[in-house]
């Protein structure tokens, strides 16, 4: 390293810049990268001149300041400076995220990725290290934080006049993986709260389910279908863009109504009508039933001031209006273990990884994927409130049979994700 020549800045060199005698101290990690950056500079050519300036832009002008005669020469080629890591935080490889005292910590910024010899780690040794340090903080007592807090949540709302309160524990009655998709070194993720370290509920995520099971209550009511996920693209791929069914049947139920008389309001509703008659052209012949509101035996105006519309419209709010029940985040009783490994078999990762050209043939070795889940028979606390009882055990009566039958998180058609609400 010491042949090496590193620029740093006019200002001065800061502590993220190398200094003279600090190779030493470098992880193998930036050794190997301040190397490969040298070789790369031996490498580069300086470019060529060029015998007339090329200008870019208007005729006549370009960027830069360019003699009105004569040519002009390309600035000689500067290496790029390389920044390694403050000193502070190269004083080790891996940080220690096993003494850690936050589980959302350290799975989502201290959990190492590569070892000494830049090599992938054995994923598998990590999850289970992470769910041993889980249960470690679970026999701690450092994760009962949120659920002893939302329980004296629920304590001062029951205090406030004219307020009413909903809350009820619900049980998870299978494994439960929410936020799969988040970014973490390993791939899959889990949701975590970042004060706690424990999986919960998002309030967002409880509302977005009870308002599509609501929303599928009505288009059953109305005999309006789902479509399947390819008419669905062929929708919103025309052009101009074309809603699903029940995504009118959203739009009429929402449609903003305040200021408006009633014959005002029929015709811009009937325009959302024939909007929706026109959908039902492109999908016709495939098996589904007619919309009640194409075969006229409910008015779109019947539909759109019905008592489950109007209810609707309070619950989740509109663009005019917000919405009268609050739904709040669920935290789990941490009186038993959090979570579960789970595993999903890649079988043919040759095929996939060639794009077709390996044949998915049955020698190939499963490769195992692990992920983290929320282990079944987990209880959570459920929480809502309003000013109106009625639309609060509306919402709770929506909620309860969405978590039952939708269930939450990813991977619901398989089983996942289904709670039982006391």
């Amino acid at each position: 390293m010491s042949g090496h020549t590193v620029y740093t800045s006019k200002q001065g060199p800061s502590r993220f810049q190398r200094l003279p005698g600090l190779s030493s101290s470098l992880s193998p990690y930036w050794q190997q990268r301040l190397i490969s950056a040298a070789a790369k500079r031996s490498k580069k050519r300086p470019l060529q001149s060029r015998s007339k300036p090329e200008h870019r832009g208007k005729p006549g002008g370009g960027f830069g300041s360019l003699s009105s005669g004569g040519g002009s020469s390309s600035p000689a080629t500067k290496p790029a400076t390389i920044f390694p890591l403050p000193e502070d935080v190269r004083r080790g490889d891996q940080l220690p995220w096993t003494t850690c005292g936050n589980f959302s910590l350290a799975l989502q910024r201290l959990l190492p990725y590569q070892d000494e010899n830049f090599s992938q780690i054995d994923k598998k040794n990590l999850w289970r290290d992470l769910v041993t340090l889980a249960d470690r903080l679970r026999n701690k007592g450092s994760a009962r934080h949120g659920w002893d807090r939302q329980q004296a949540l629920i304590d001062t709302l029951n205090d406030v006049s004219g307020l009413e309160v909903w809350a009820s524990p619900a049980e998870t009655k299978a494994r439960l993986s929410v936020g799969f998709g988040n970014t973490t070194p390993l791939e899959t993720g889990l949701t975590l709260h970042r004060l706690y370290g424990v999986p919960y509920l998002p309030g967002t995520a409880l509302k977005g389910l009870c308002r599509s099971w609501a929303l599928e209550e009505l288009a059953a009511k109305y005999r309006i279908p789902r479509l399947q996920p390819l008419e669905i693209k062929n929708l919103h791929d025309s052009k101009p863009k074309k809603l699903t069914p029940l995504e009118l049947l959203e739009k009429l139920v929402l449609f903003p109504g305040v200021g408006k008389d009633a014959r005002t309001l029929q015709k811009e509703l009937k325009k959302i009508q024939a909007e929706m008659q026109k959908t039902w052209q492109d999908v016709q012949g495939k098996g589904y039933p007619e919309p009640a509101l194409n075969s006229n035996q409910k008015s779109v105006f019947d539909v759109w001031e019905a008592e489950e519309s109007c209810q609707y419209r309070q619950i989740f709010g509109s663009q005019e209006c917000r919405g009268e029940v609050c739904f709040y985040d669920a935290f789990p009783k941490v009186d038993k273990q959090l979570f579960q490994l789970d595993i999903i078999n890649v079988h043919y990762q040759p095929y996939y990884g060639s794009e077709g050209q390996e044949p998915p043939a049955d020698y190939y070795s499963p490769v195992p994927n692990y992920f983290l889940t929320v282990a079944p028979e987990v209880t959570f606390q459920l929480l809502l409130t309003s000013l109106d009882r009625e639309l609060l055990d509306k919402a709770a009566a929506w909620l309860t049979e969405a978590l039952a039958t939708f269930g939450l998180g990813a991977k619901t058609a398989l089983g996942y994700g289904e709670m039982a609400v006391a």
